[in-house]
């Protein structure tokens, strides 16, 4: 192979497969979310929800026969949209194919963050806020910032969104 693991610099195997602080590695910006039973995007502050130029991980994790875990959500209570639950990304993504089919699109603010996924770079079209909405076991809304990337894709959700 003569790969060298980027996580822990062994030689003849990926990262995707590395053991070694492979949580840490993947999960560096991942904080835990409290409840919440009320929201309202009047609470999120655009300005305060990325870090200059922070970098993250989108990785699909999916074992051999799996079918893929997804969801149809409400976007601000309007507009749906299909995602594939991913616990092996950093931030929710949508692409730019769903985001123009959105009969109600929110406004696209500019962004410096870098998406990585195993494939390399992912060209980010910009962000929103919203609130994000599902009937899949209890009713569940969370507030996220979705970013809006230039990829045939499918759509990641984040039921733990980074929070800086």
């Amino acid at each position: 192979m003569g790969k060298t693991c980027h996580i822990c610099s062994k030689a003849n195997y990926f990262a995707i497969v590395c053991r070694s602080s492979k949580k840490q590695y993947f999960y560096q910006h991942k904080r835990n979310v409290n409840d919440l039973t009320q929201l309202d995007l009047n609470d999120v502050d655009p300005d305060d929800s990325e870090p200059e130029n922070e970098e993250f991980f989108l990785n699909s994790l999916q074992g051999l026969g799996d079918e893929p875990w997804t969801t149809k959500c409400k976007i601000n209570g309007k507009d749906e949209a299909t995602f594939k639950i991913d616990t092996g990304a950093d931030v929710t993504v949508i692409s730019r194919k769903n985001y123009d089919n959105f009969i109600y699109k929110p406004a696209l603010q500019t962004t410096k963050i870098r998406l990585n996924s195993p494939g390399g770079p992912i060209k980010c079209l910009g962000k929103f806020q919203a609130l994000i909405s599902t009937s899949k076991g209890k009713n569940a809304e969370t507030a996220q910032t979705v970013y809006v990337i230039e990829t045939k894709s499918e759509n990641l959700w984040v039921d733990e969104p980074y929070k800086p």
